[in-house]
């Protein structure tokens, strides 16, 4: 049949896609993750190791910090992460893991990250020498108040 369209040349013809493709189509995204990348925080890998793991944990999470150097010796400051949940304390701790190995690959430094509770489903703590980052579940949150046991506020009774 090629005498049906006698003035179209089919192998000469480019083709017009401009009727059916939209440029500003962007397929659909799932909520969730339109929402992670809404959260995604761009860490800032020039800061210090602290101010790092701040900016991460903070933009998911409830952060206390706690200074603790007159205390205990092996520690200088504890960051005490409340979580909204366990699948939640995982995946924080994953992106905080994720921004200290790409912080210190950019640096070219050699570190080892000391993580406990991996497998626990309520209280996660990652320790980085100068200080140590605890990530909790609201109830463990609650159960063990690392806040008020490490707190200033302590008379000397309590002590």
């Amino acid at each position: 049949m090629p005498d049906l369209y006698p003035d179209f040349d089919a192998e000469a013809a480019e083709s017009d896609d401009s009727w059916y493709v939209d440029p500003e189509f962007t397929p659909q995204v799932p909520l969730w993750q339109r929402r992670m990348r809404e959260a995604h925080v761009e860490a800032p890998l020039d800061a210090s190791l602290f101010d790092l793991c701040r900016a991460v944990l903070e933009a998911s999470a409830s952060v206390d910090i706690l200074d603790v150097a007159d205390r205990c010796d092996w520690t200088s400051r504890m960051v005490v992460a409340e979580t909204k949940s366990a699948r939640h304390m995982h995946a924080l701790a994953e992106d905080l893991l994720k921004a200290i190995k790409e912080r210190n690959r950019q640096r070219g430094v050699q570190s080892t990250i000391n993580v406990d509770g991996r497998e626990s489903d309520d209280w996660m703590v990652v320790d980085l020498g100068s200080f140590v980052v605890h990530l909790m579940t609201p109830e463990a949150h609650k159960t063990y108040d690392l806040v008020k046991l490490w707190s200033d506020t302590r008379t000397e009774s309590e002590s």
